[in-house]
């Protein structure tokens, strides 16, 4: 995670009902199964957190790496 002078969080919080937490698990589980994507993933992180002033721009770098493994996993889905 990108370091800062401060202590701080990057906390996620839901509505009821809300399905977005679904996708935060779909994603973990993905990583737990594809050692690969893991990986990728992994370097991404190291990448971004090597360039990243802010958690917006950490985040910004590591996305075209998330976005994939998210087509991965609701590619399939769909094939379920």
């Amino acid at each position: 995670m990108v370091k800062h002078r401060t202590p701080e969080i990057n906390l996620h919080i839901f509505a009821p009902n809300y399905p977005e937490h679904l996708r935060h698990l779909l994603f973990r589980d993905w990583l737990k199964a594809h050692p690969e994507d893991y990986e990728q993933y992994a370097a991404a992180k190291n990448l971004a957190r090597n360039g990243a002033i802010t958690t917006e721009i950490y985040n910004q770098q590591k996305s075209a790496v998330v976005k994939a493994i998210y087509d991965k996993i609701f590619t399939a889905l769909q094939n379920i």
